[in-house]
Order: C-alpha cells, then structure tokens, then sequence
C-alpha cells in the first residue's frame, strides 16, 4: 500500500476524531476546568495538592478554552493509538503486507467503544485529557520491544535516548493506574526481556526506565496521596468498602445480574482463549505481544479492588489492550484477503466516523443553545431559568437532568429555579423560528423564550 494512500487515511483519521473533539460540549467538571478553577489552579499552587496528572490537567484546562486544541488532541491522540496498533501488528509480520487492516479496525473499536466507555473518554474532555494520551507510550514501548526482540544490529542515536527519556518521563502525568503500569511493565522487560536486546536498546530501555520511575516519584510526592493515604481526601480512597466506588462495588452496582454473569464468562473465554493461542504459536515476540497485552489489562484495573473512585473510564485501557490483541491476532489471518477486507474495513471507519461526528456535533450545538438562552434570560425579570435539556446523553457524561456546573457559572440570579426543556419541545420551537428574518439574535431569543415560557406554563 504507497504511502500516499495511508497519509491520506492517517489524516482523514486525525480530522474524524479531531471534529469530535472540537464539537464535544463542556460537561461537568469540564467547566470548572475552563473557567476559574482552570485559570487559577497553577497560580494558586492547587496543583501541588491536588493531583500528580500535571501534564493531563494541563490539557483539559487548554481544550476546555480553546476548541481548535481541543480537535488537534483527539485527533492526533486517537490516530496515534491507531498507527502504533498498526506498528506493532506490522512488525509481527516481519514489515511484510504493511496494509491498514489493524489500523482501520482498531479505528473502528474506537469509534465503536462501549457507550459507557465513549462517554468518559470521547464524550467528556476531563476523562479524555487523562486516560487518552496516557496510553500512548505503553504501546510505543510493546512496539520497540517487539521491534528489537533478539535484533541487536538496531542502533539508537544518543539524541533518540535523550528523546526517550524525556517522553517516559512525561507520560507518568496523566493517570496514576497508567504511571503504576509503565512500572510494572519496566520491571517485567527488565527481569524476563533484557538479554533479549542489543546494547543499543537496552542503553535506549535504561533510560526510559529511568523516566519512568522518575516521573512516578514526582507524581506521588504530591500532597493529595498523602491525604488519600490517611483518609483525609474527600474524593478519593484507598480504604474500599461498600460506601466506595471501588472496582468491585462499581460491578455490583452497574453489571447486576446476568449481565454480569454475561461479562465474566465472555472475560473468562478471552483470557483462555489468549493463552491457549499464545502456548501453541512458536513465534515468541507474539507471545510477548498476547501477553503482555493481557497482563496489563488486569494489572492496570487491580489497584482499584480498594482504590476508589471507579469509573468506566477506568477500563478504557484495558478495552484498547483487548482490541489491540483481537486487531493484531486476525490480521494474519486475513492477509491474503486483506485486498478484500481493507477497503470494507475502510468504508467502516469512514461510515462510523462520520456518524460519530454528526452526534458529536448535535451535542455540540446543543449546548451552544444552552449558553446563549441562558445569557438571555439572565437578562429577563423572572422567578425560573429555563434548561435546554439533550436530544439524549447516551455518549457524553453528564448528569441526569440539570448540569450543575452550568447553572452555576451561567445563571446570574441564584435564587432563581431551574426547570428542564425538554429536546422535543424546544427544538421544534427552534425548527419554527430558524428560517424566519430577525433583526438581531436578541429578537430570535426574544421570540424563543416568549414560546418556551408558554410551553412550559
């Protein structure tokens, strides 16, 4: 396949995930992020008691104020996790039939992902800003591994070292579990894989190792584990127990029944079913490709058995390891025919993406309706301040009915009430009005409100 027609897909990737990212509406915690609790975190030295992600909290104060950053980092993050899942998929054929079979589908398991998981990570830009990038090097360190199993002619310039470094050390602040697992990653290359490599990549290795420790001190020297450690942080816990969201109680609270039962014997099949292939293929590197990935994926969700809080969130990492064996596993399978599957593997992403667009942007203009009629009404005499409720929340994480954070930042008067709109109602007012000549936006405000109060009286 030229590399013309992957830049091409590489960059309509970037844009399909980038527009999701840029229409997403703020939600949540992702207003307090780009509002004041953002502007003065680092000014006010919050964040040396805070948390340790420094580089991920970074990120959502930057994409909840500026949208175009918020497009380049989907885009750019989610494409990443697509090439490196094609890098390494790649590699285990020996650099033969470098097609876009793996990167098309893990593509698809992206857009795809469970609703719950899309809501916490595409759908919500605090979660995405943390659990997204983070991933990024675990995989990049899977690739270099793969690449350089038993190939010491690899060499790396001391700048690549240097680059390295500063990459490991940079991607511990993002999620703690993620810090912890590039540890337990480091140490399980160190003890099983180092005679497996050429001088040159185990100076390479060292290195990132280093930064990867290092970056893991600076994280947890911060003074919020410290609160966590002895109880004192209001959020989060290390204590477990029922009152806690903790990995157990999340199940027990979301997955009941035979759902969960479903979820266990479908877990259970997988994680055999990995084993079982990895024992029987004599290709090693796919051994450490399997079961590494498996291994992280428990390793990376254990620490929540008594940490808490929980989330699906949380098990984002976990679905892209899974992904990532399915995607790498089936591309051999299916090399002789991937002149077949990949155009409809293609076509897939490219239909999956757009649809994800079209909700992303729906969500989008929703709560640009939101802002602007409750900028209005803060203008008007009344007693009740009308919320333009979502055509539905099932892809973006926000509360059941009113978003707090938003009544807070944007309803002036605070003795005022809020009652919800429904999507039914108010955009069939808005069908009604948007084709009609207005003088100004205030007269189309005007015209809207004096219908929703009717409605809603």
């Amino acid at each position: 396949m030229s590399k013309t027609v992957k830049t091409i897909f590489y960059l309509i990737s970037f844009l399909l995930f980038g527009f999701i990212g840029y229409s997403m509406p703020l939600l949540g915690d992702d207003i307090n992020w780009g509002n004041y609790f953002g502007v003065s975190y680092f000014s006010t030295n919050l964040f040396t008691y805070y948390d340790g992600r420094y580089l991920g909290d970074v990120l959502v104060i930057i994409i909840t104020r500026y949208p175009i950053v918020a497009f380049i980092a989907y885009g750019l993050v989610m494409t990443l996790i697509m090439y490196l899942v094609q890098k390494i998929s790649t590699q285990l054929k020996n650099g033969k039939k470098d097609d876009l079979f793996a990167a098309s589908l893990m593509g698809i398991f992206l857009l795809l992902m469970p609703t719950i998981l899309f809501q916490q990570i595409l759908g919500w830009h605090a979660g995405f800003a943390n659990y997204a990038p983070s991933l990024i090097f675990p995989l990049t360190l899977l690739y270099l591994v793969v690449k350089n199993y038993q190939t010491p002619e690899i060499v790396y310039k001391k700048s690549t070292m240097v680059l390295f470094f500063i990459f490991a050390l940079a991607s511990q602040f993002f999620a703690e579990h993620i810090t912890i697992l590039n540890i337990f990653n480091d140490v399980l290359i160190y003890f099983f894989l180092r005679k497996q490599f050429g001088d040159s990549f185990k100076k390479m290795f060292y290195t990132g190792m280093i930064g990867n420790f290092l970056g893991a001190i600076l994280m947890f020297v911060n003074g919020a584990y410290l609160n966590v450690l002895f109880g004192k942080d209001g959020y989060r816990s290390i204590s477990g127990g029922e009152n806690k969201s903790t990995l157990f109680t999340y199940f027990a609270k979301h997955v009941t029944g035979p759902k969960l039962t479903t979820l266990l014997i479908i877990v259970a099949i997988f994680t055999i079913a990995v084993i079982f292939y990895s024992w029987k293929t004599q290709d090693k590197r796919r051994k450490i490709v399997d079961l590494a990935l498996l291994i992280s994926g428990f390793a990376v969700i254990l620490p929540f058995v008594v940490v808490s809080p929980f989330g699906a969130r949380c098990l984002f990492a976990s679905y892209v390891f899974a992904a990532t064996i399915i995607t790498v596993t089936v591309d051999p399978w299916l090399v002789k025919a991937n002149k077949f599957v990949v155009p409809v593997l293609l076509l897939v992403f490219l239909a999956a993406g757009w649809k994800m667009d079209t909700v992303a942007k729906g969500y989008g203009d929703t709560y640009q309706m939101q802002v602007a009629y409750f900028k209005y009404q803060n203008t008007q005499p009344r007693t009740v301040q009308y919320f333009l409720q979502y055509a539905d929340k099932k892809r973006i994480w926000a509360e059941p009915d009113i978003d707090g954070n938003l009544t807070t930042y944007y309803v002036k008067d605070r003795s005022r009430s809020v009652a919800v709109v429904e999507y039914s109602e108010w955009s069939k007012i808005f069908e009604q009005l948007q084709n009609k000549n207005f003088s100004s936006k205030n007269k189309f405000w005007q015209a809207f409100d004096k219908r929703v109060v009717a409605i809603m009286n």
